[in-house]
């Protein structure tokens, strides 16, 4: 008959958890971040927060009529200088009031932002004649404009 011989093999312990690593004391120190990997981080986060700003205006665009726009003019300086980017949002001609600052979408023109100095009735009850100026202008705009809708300014960034 022959013999077996029982071969025993080795074992390793288990590798600790990090609790008892920490517990035990035998954790190796964690090496300092270096800048680049600091800056990295950072500009992580900026990107993602960048996109979810850009997620937050899409959305206010489709549900609230909410869009931005930039002034190129300093026809409404000091209170919205050139360069301004402003919230504006969609509403009925029939909600503006003397002294809101609107966008008015001018046919085959690029849009004019100035504060609302008459509101008129127009020809249909949804519309409005508004005679609009710019703080920076001595005049009134030259005309009224008639209008059903316009796009309040909500608020300003210089």
């Amino acid at each position: 008959m022959r013999r077996r011989r029982t071969v025993t093999q080795a074992t390793t312990p288990a590798p600790l958890t990090r609790r008892a690593q920490r517990e035990s004391g035998t954790t190796a120190p964690r090496p300092r971040p270096t800048a680049r990997g600091v800056l990295s981080e950072v500009l992580l986060w900026v990107a993602a927060l960048a996109g979810l700003i850009c997620i937050v205006l899409v959305v206010l665009a489709f549900t609230a009529h909410i869009t931005l726009i930039m002034f190129r003019t300093g026809s409404m300086s000091p209170t919205i200088p050139a360069g301004s980017v402003a919230v504006v949002q969609q509403i009925p001609a029939a909600q503006v009031h003397v002294g809101d600052v609107v966008t008015v979408d001018r046919p085959g023109q690029l849009p004019v932002t100035h504060r609302v100095r008459v509101v008129e009735d127009g020809a249909s009850p949804a519309q409005r004649l508004i005679t609009l100026r710019g703080d920076a202008n001595a005049q009134d705009d030259p005309a009224p404009y008639p209008v059903s809708t316009v796009r309040i300014v909500r608020f300003a960034i210089p």
